[in-house]
């Protein structure tokens, strides 16, 4: 019994990650493009930020 209510929390837990990532992968193409307009517009230099190992 308690088998069965984890599995099923699990495959919720799944399921919402799932749905999680499905959405910021659809986001991330406009975030992407809404980022480098925003760095663009304050000339904003995050070279070391993103250099980093």
């Amino acid at each position: 019994m308690f088998f069965k209510q984890y599995s099923i929390f699990i495959f919720k837990k799944e399921f919402q990650i799932r749905a999680i990532f499905g959405l910021s992968l659809m986001s991330l193409k406009t975030f992407s493009i809404f980022f480098s307009s925003f760095a663009k517009y304050h000339q904003v230099k995050f070279s070391p930020f993103f250099n980093l190992p």
